[in-house]
């Protein structure tokens, strides 16, 4: 697995050459949209016969984004996502590490989730599994289904299966960097309320409801409350019991990585 962080070491001007123009030498927005979008198909015309260049980047590095590619077997941070509240050079290790850490870990998981598990190492798509093992898997997966698809934000249900990669990338990834904070000595509490952050939000019903219907990601509240709730380590960093709301028994708890 590689990875891709900030800024990409080819820019699409590297790539060829497109002449877009100021106001004051009479240019207009629209045209140098155009020109950009005619300038790129071009090259991918021009190009389409030659081996796949893994360095090209598809998003612009001031998006604020993260993500694993299949294909490419990479990880991605832009350099948008490397600003508060999911990094800053004057946050604490722990801020840190709930922050960029977890998405850093996030990302990697992917390559072992319900899709980015059917790849190789190569990027190409192909059964590397065991049969014992990938039966295995499947059923921790469906564990991941099942404890997802009881959790519900204002009465709307979330949907276990359509969420199953990135609540099993969320998972692991809590599981990760709960070992690296106990390893480094670090106040596991400070790293959860930094993880917490990330995901608040205020969102207008008939969003969630859209949300909860068609994104594979779990809503924001979900996202916090069930994978901490999964994770035993924050048990003992807040004294949870049986009587506290976000306590689920050890068994009914989903582990994959």
């Amino acid at each position: 697995m590689t990875a891709r962080i900030g800024v990409p070491d080819v820019w699409p001007q590297d790539r060829y050459g497109i002449e877009v123009k100021t106001p004051e030498e009479g240019g207009l927005y629209i045209d140098n949209i155009l020109a950009v979008l005619q300038a790129d198909r071009e090259y991918e015309f021009a190009t389409k016969d030659e081996p796949v260049d893994g360095t090209l980047w598809e998003d612009p590095p001031q998006t604020i984004n993260a993500f694993y590619d299949l294909s490419g077997n990479n990880i991605t941070l832009l350099a948008g996502v490397l600003n508060s509240p999911f990094y800053s050079g004057d946050a604490t290790e722990e801020e840190n590490l709930g922050g960029i850490g977890m998405i850093i870990a996030h990302e990697i998981t992917h390559a072992f989730d319900s899709s980015g598990s059917q790849y190789d190492s190569n990027g190409n798509l192909r059964n590397w599994w065991a049969q014992d093992d990938a039966k295995k898997f499947e059923e921790l997966g469906q564990s991941v289904v099942d404890y997802y698809s009881a959790q519900s934000v204002r009465g709307m249900q979330v949907d276990g299966q359509l969420t199953l990669g990135e609540n099993i990338a969320d998972l692991g990834a809590m599981a990760c960097v709960s070992a690296v904070a106990k390893q480094r000595g670090l106040d596991l509490r400070k790293v959860y309320a930094a993880y917490a952050n990330l995901w608040a939000e205020e969102v207008r019903d008939e969003y969630l409801a859209n949300q909860v219907t068609t994104d594979s990601h779990a809503p924001g509240k979900v996202r916090v409350n069930a994978v901490l709730s999964a994770t035993d380590d924050f048990y003992d960093a807040f004294g949870i019991t049986e009587q506290d709301a976000m306590y689920v028994a050890p068994e009914d708890r989903p582990r994959i990585w």
